[in-house]
C-alpha cells in the first residue's frame, strides 16, 4: 500500500532492505495549478526584470545586478501604496491558488483564474482585467514577447564583468603556479629520499662485506 506523509508519497511503506519510489506530488504535475511567488516583492522583481530586459536589448543581462537595482527601487523609490498593491496581489494570488490546489487534489482538475495570469504562459504574474492593472503591468502586457532570446554577440559587456573575468584568470594562473611548485617540491623530496635510501643500502652492504672479511 502507498505511504503518505504530508505532501510526500511513496509506492510502499519503508521496509528494511528494500527500495521504494517517491510518487510525484500533485502540485508538481504538469496539469496542476501553477504555484504563485511567495511575496509581492518577488512578483515586482519578475515584472521589472521583464521590463529591463525589454528596454535593454543590447546590454548584457546579469540577474544579480538587476535584482540589486530593483531592490533599491522597491526600498527607496516606491510608495507604501505601491508596495501594498503588490503585497495584496500576492495574498490574493496565494488564496486563489490554495482553492485551486484543493480542488485539483479532490477532482484532478481546477478552474483557471479569471483574475490573474502568467504572461504568455510562463512570464511574470499580472492581473487580467485592464482596469485593475497598474502602469507597469499595462506596459509589459503589450510586449510582443516576454521570452527573451540569448543576448547578441555584439552586446555590451559591463566593465565589472570584464574585471571579474580578469581577476578569475589571474587567480587561476596563480593557482596553477602554486600547484606546479608543489609538484616540483614533492618530486625533489622523492628524489632525495631515493638517493638517501640507495646510500643507506650501500653502507649496509659495505658493513656486511666488512664483517665477512
Amino acid at each position: 500500500q502507498p505511504e503518505q506523509r504530508g505532501t510526500d508519497r511513496w509506492d510502499q511503506p519503508r521496509i528494511s532492505g528494500s527500495r521504494r519510489r517517491r510518487i510525484a506530488r500533485e502540485k508538481d504535475l504538469p496539469s496542476a495549478p501553477p504555484e504563485p511567488p511567495p511575496s509581492g516583492y518577488v512578483i515586482f522583481i519578475a515584472q521589472m526584470t521583464t521590463k529591463m530586459r525589454h528596454d535593454r536589448p543590447n546590454v548584457h543581462h546579469n540577474q544579480i545586478a538587476v535584482v540589486q537595482e530593483i531592490s533599491k527601487i522597491w526600498k527607496y523609490q516606491m510608495s507604501d501604496h505601491d508596495r501594498d498593491y503588490y503585497n495584496e496581489f500576492a495574498r490574493d494570488l496565494r488564496e486563489e491558488y490554495e482553492q485551486q490546489h484543493t480542488e485539483f487534489r479532490a477532482t484532478g482538475a481546477y478552474k483557471h483564474s479569471r483574475i490573474f495570469e502568467k504572461l504568455q504562459g510562463d512570464g511574470p504574474w499580472v492581473r487580467i482585467a485592464l482596469h485593475e492593472k497598474n502602469a507597469l503591468e499595462r506596459e509589459i502586457s503589450h510586449y510582443e514577447t516576454v521570452k527573451f532570446p540569448p543576448r547578441p554577440a555584439n552586446a555590451q559587456v559591463p566593465c565589472w564583468v570584464t574585471k571579474i573575468k580578469k581577476q578569475n584568470e589571474r587567480e587561476a594562473k596563480r593557482k596553477r603556479d602554486r600547484e606546479e611548485k608543489l609538484d616540483k617540491k614533492r618530486e625533489e623530496e622523492l628524489r632525495k629520499l631515493k638517493e638517501a635510501s640507495i646510500q643507506k643500502m650501500k653502507r649496509l652492504a659495505d658493513v656486511d662485506k666488512y664483517k665477512n672479511t
